[in-house]
């Protein structure tokens, strides 16, 4: 009993001392930007106790205020923000910075994919494909531009995930960023399939340019798919939309 006592007061210690760390950064990185010349300064020489390894943890804790000096003027905080990068990107810190990844938003989890893709080359494909299951859009878009840089191989392979995004605008930007990939190849046919029966009429209508340039048979693909029943809402209306452009095109008069 006595042993459980004391490892229970040895983590609640722990978790204590934690939290006054915690909360000790965030007055520093407030008064870092003071509009008083030595405040800023020591502040500074404060902030310098948490730019080491062992104190990465609290950094990721305190990234969304970190990452807000570099939207205030009173001073240049490029200098600290490089340091923080510089050991988030730390091959060391790699697992910890890449789950932190999965949970922030806007413009911290942004820095954090700007931070990691400072890593190897051969480093990158984890961070990417990390990146691409992340839950704000906007690191997922950077993930696809950063993946189209890949090898061909590579990039496809990561590509193809964008083309399922719950986002219509990202999966329209990994269709045309795949095709691009692919040089002068043509998009395979079950994906250019799924990319003109898609739910959304950008993707669809890129889709359609796409297949005209390529020579594919629009037609033949909207009939395919049409001796089968749509089991979703968005195969309804993927399958109905096509079917809509194409008779209006079919209707349309010749200019």
């Amino acid at each position: 009993m006595l042993y459980l006592d004391v490892l229970l007061l040895t983590n609640f210690l722990t978790a204590y001392l934690l939290l006054l760390a915690a909360g000790a950064l965030l007055a520093l990185i407030e008064r870092v930007n003071d509009w008083v010349g030595p405040v800023r300064t020591a502040a500074m020489a404060g902030l310098a106790d948490y730019l080491v390894p062992e104190q990465v943890p609290a950094l990721l804790g305190a990234l969304p205020q970190l990452v807000a000096l570099g939207r205030k003027s009173r001073a240049d905080h490029a200098a600290l923000l490089e340091q923080v990068r510089a050991l988030l990107a730390a091959p060391e810190q790699r697992e910890g910075v890449l789950e932190a990844l999965l949970h922030e938003r806007a413009a911290a989890a942004r820095f954090l994919l700007e931070s990691l893709l400072r890593l190897e080359q051969s480093a990158r494909l984890g961070v990417l494909e990390r990146a691409l299951r992340s839950q704000d859009p906007s690191v997922r878009r950077l993930a696809l531009l950063a993946t189209a840089e890949l090898p061909q191989a590579s990039a496809t392979g990561l590509l193809e995930r964008g083309l399922v995004d719950s986002s219509a605008s990202l999966r329209a930007q990994a269709l045309h960023l795949y095709e691009r990939a692919l040089g002068a190849g043509s998009l395979p046919q079950p994906i250019m399939a799924r990319a003109l029966l898609d739910a959304s009429p950008s993707v669809r209508g890129l889709a359609q340019y796409l297949a005209k340039n390529a020579g594919t048979d629009v037609d033949r693909v909207l009939a395919e798919r049409l001796a089968s029943t749509p089991a979703t809402k968005r195969e309804w209306l993927g399958l109905l939309g096509l079917a809509r452009e194409r008779q209006a095109r079919a209707v349309l008069p010749l200019t």
